[in-house]
């Protein structure tokens, strides 16, 4: 790493670095052929593993005084189980500024991110209808 760059420095809770499992997640179909954003995929059920921790970034040395010294943001990491041997495995890193003390807080964090593929997903649907298939 370049000196004056900001490192991040990991604070696990304890018993938080372990992975934690889901299954009978249903995901959906994905994508259209020709799409430059994501690879399509046919909808299945996936076990997700998934793990938190809170990420504390250092102010790098070369930065305006008045900054604050850290930079908190809580990481939520997911991943899929044993995906079918021709398909892309699910593989999501979010940072967020969500409550990750539970695994329940960190389910809702999962849940809440696959909503909001599912409306990003149905937007673009629409805008492709609108301008006539052409994207």
């Amino acid at each position: 790493m370049q000196p004056g760059r900001a490192r991040p420095t990991f604070h696990h809770r304890r018993g938080r670095a372990r992975a934690r499992e889901r299954t009978g997640v249903r995901l959906r179909e994905r994508g259209r052929a020709g799409s430059k954003r994501t690879k399509s995929r046919d909808g299945r059920i996936a076990t997700l593993l998934f793990s938190a921790a809170k990420l504390v970034f250092e102010r790098p040395k070369t930065a305006r005084k008045g900054l604050p010294n850290t930079v908190s943001v809580n990481m939520v990491y997911v991943k899929e189980k044993d995906p079918p041997n021709d398909m892309e495995p699910v593989d999501w890193l979010l940072l967020i500024s969500e409550p990750i003390d539970t695994d329940e807080q960190i389910l809702e964090v999962v849940d809440v991110y696959r909503a909001r593929w599912l409306i990003e997903e149905y937007f673009s649907a629409q805008s492709l209808r609108i301008d006539g298939g052409r994207s």
